[in-house]
């Protein structure tokens, strides 16, 4: 049985509670035969059958997989999986659903593994714009949501003067700087925006670029791309790709 679920939290961006560590360990490998009315599983051990409650069919262990931002420690106390209950009474959507709780998790599958293991597997979300505030950097993901305050400025992600709090001009920024290449992205010091047809990169080098909308911005990183290698002085347009200025 698998269980799927995605989260979208509301801005007020979180830090994702520190739980305590727990042992993680692969479930060992077998054939099993199952069928509606039973569950069974072959192994040195025994096998698990119609009586779901024998011992070596309890959840005895965790498996967290796919944690980056996070550790194994955080997604476990937030899932809070019960030891000792039968592995078929396990409510793997509910699970599921507890760990998209955690605001840096986008989505998360949870299996079982027989005859005693529940895994969860998360993908995490990855910011691609980051804004600064008082207590720190909201993190901002490719969708536009902002999801994190951290202390700390990300490796490789991109500052962005706009408000944490308009979800539609943010969206339209975070594809932005979602489309950018990894040599483009570096050179980006600042992307800033009144509206969702005036977004404009702030080079480190001291060019601004005008990018106008989100609208074809994998091109228009091509072309700044392109334009960037004949040292413009100071000044770049793209708002219409197919027709660039520069000076």
């Amino acid at each position: 049985m698998t269980a799927t679920a995605t989260g979208e939290p509301a801005y007020a961006p979180r830090r994702a509670p520190v739980g305590p560590e727990i042992a993680t360990v692969l479930a060992p490998q077998g054939r099993g035969c199952c069928g509606r009315s039973c569950w069974c599983y072959h192994s040195s051990r025994g096998v698990c059958g119609l009586s779901t409650s024998q011992p070596s069919c309890v959840t005895k262990r965790v498996t967290i997989v796919g944690t980056h931002q996070l550790t194994p420690a955080q997604v476990s106390f937030a899932v809070q999986i019960p030891l000792g209950v039968p592995l078929a009474r396990q409510d793997v959507d509910a699970i599921a659903n507890r760990a998209t709780t955690l605001p840096v998790i986008e989505s998360a599958k949870v299996t079982r593994k027989w005859p005693n293991t529940i895994t969860v597997t998360v993908v995490e979300r990855r910011p691609v714009l980051a804004i600064s505030q008082p207590d720190g950097y909201v993190l901002v993901d490719k969708a536009g949501l902002a999801y994190q305050t951290q202390s700390t400025l990300p490796l490789d992600v991109v500052l962005a003067d706009v408000s944490p709090g308009d979800k539609p001009l943010l969206s339209q920024v975070a594809a932005v700087a979602n489309a950018f290449p990894e040599k483009l992205r570096g050179k980006v010091g600042l992307i800033t925006a009144d509206s969702r047809d005036s977004i404009v990169l702030m080079l480190t080098s001291g060019r601004t670029v005008t990018w106008g909308s989100s609208a074809d911005s994998e091109l228009k990183a091509q072309v700044v791309t392109a334009l960037l290698k004949k040292k413009p002085r100071s000044y770049i347009d793209v708002s219409s790709p197919h027709n660039p200025a520069l000076r």
